[in-house]
């Protein structure tokens, strides 16, 4: 452990102690939380069960659990959204268990952005998208057993409870990060590979989710042609088993397309969503949450969009 000269490792706990509770002692401090667990039995409990025997004061915020099971990508890409909301505050907490390889060989790490903001998870590629928007400030390999309940454990497979929820809570009770482990390479850490393309007269990136209203969600931002607004502009889908082209209305509403009818929407998310005016793009085009997923670290699925036809 590197040490400031002329310090002593208890003055210098001190003092970063005093400085994290100047970001986590002035309100509730607040752990959000998203996984795959669903809500058939008493896995999501668990995990904040852990975190409150740690942090009794913090607030728990439930992102959703129902990504679907082992979809790493869906997972990040959920985080990433909710992470970067304008709403979100300097030193909250993110713990993301979509975990297939829990008890084996993936790293455990903390991951504090540029924005203040701290992202606990395995180091699978779930915890990527959000620090790819955010920036990395800092990189820590979860290694010190007393700041987890692993000692309490029955064994490796529940992390979320075990590992991650502890360690979050005490980041919120202000243990120094150089508490946990030791510090990562930024560079060595997984991260999903996801771009896009933009030219004159196209766009191109991948599908990244779908919703409870079979919206089919992409990574490709809002910024398009004024011109080509209004008008049916034609997509692509491909990848996998999927090879589809079609033709959707360009809209900033769905109010400016008629009932059933193929859009893409200038969405919230800031990118556009493939969807069905009053029904379903996911059954509309044979999508399934199967199909939105990563082979290695690249999303299976490429969507591109054209203006000039």
């Amino acid at each position: 452990m590197i040490q400031n000269q002329g310090l002593g490792f208890s003055t210098q706990l001190a003092i970063a102690t005093a400085r994290a509770r100047n970001v986590f002692g002035s309100k509730r401090p607040q752990l959000s939380l998203i996984t795959d667990f669903g809500d058939g039995d008493e896995a999501v409990f668990a995990v904040k069960s852990a975190a409150r025997f740690v942090n009794p004061r913090i607030e728990i915020i439930d992102i959703c659990h129902n990504v679907p099971a082992f979809n790493v990508l869906i997972g990040a890409h959920r985080l990433k959204r909710n992470v970067a909301l304008p709403t979100e505050p300097e030193g909250a907490v993110y713990v993301a268990v979509v975990d297939p390889g829990v008890g084996g060989s993936r790293d455990c790490i903390i991951v504090k952005t540029r924005t203040g903001k701290y992202l606990v998870g395995p180091d699978n590629g779930v915890l990527s998208l959000a620090f790819a928007t955010e920036g990395i400030h800092r990189v820590v390999l979860i290694e010190n057993r007393d700041l987890t309940l692993l000692d309490k454990a029955q064994s490796k497979t529940f992390h979320g409870r075990d590992v991650f929820a502890p360690v979050a809570a005490h980041i919120l009770r202000g243990v120094p990060l150089r508490e946990f482990g030791s510090d990562l390479d930024p560079g060595t850490i997984v991260k999903i590979a996801i771009s896009t393309d933009s030219t004159a007269t196209s766009r191109a990136g991948w599908i990244v989710d779908g919703d409870g209203f079979g919206v089919i969600r992409t990574n490709v931002p809002n910024h398009v042609p004024r011109q080509a607004i209004g008008r049916l502009v034609a997509f692509t889908l491909n990848g996998g088993q999927v090879d589809i082209t079609d033709r959707a209305r360009l809209v900033e509403t769905f109010d400016d397309s008629k009932p059933g009818e193929t859009v893409l929407v200038l969405s919230s998310t800031g990118c556009l969503d493939l969807a069905v005016n009053r029904g379903n793009a996911l059954e509309r085009f044979g999508i399934n949450f199967d199909q939105i997923t990563l082979d290695g670290l690249q999303p299976r699925l490429k969507v591109s969009v054209r203006f000039d036809n």
